[in-house]
């Protein structure tokens, strides 16, 4: 059965890659970043949002335009540094 998953800085690194995998599964990958060259180097088949995620009003926002209206497994992808 297939999922449908949103990832947070889904254009690159880690969150690219976990996008990847969940394709691969058969899922349904919605990602979200605000570096938009990134999300254009993106297959075309994921569902992409150029979406600063730090921006509380563009999350909200990007839960408005969710095109199919169904629940999405989220994952927050965030990176440190120390």
């Amino acid at each position: 059965m297939s999922r449908n998953v949103l990832i947070t800085a889904g254009a690159s690194g880690i969150g690219k890659a976990m996008a990847k995998a969940f394709e691969v599964n058969g899922d349904n990958v919605w990602i979200a970043d605000s570096n938009k060259e990134q999300l254009d180097n993106c297959p075309k088949e994921w569902k992409k949002s150029h979406t600063d995620v730090r921006d509380e009003r563009a999350v909200k926002k990007l839960f408005e335009i969710n095109p199919l209206k169904i629940f999405w497994t989220v994952f927050f992808v965030k990176f440190f540094s120390f």
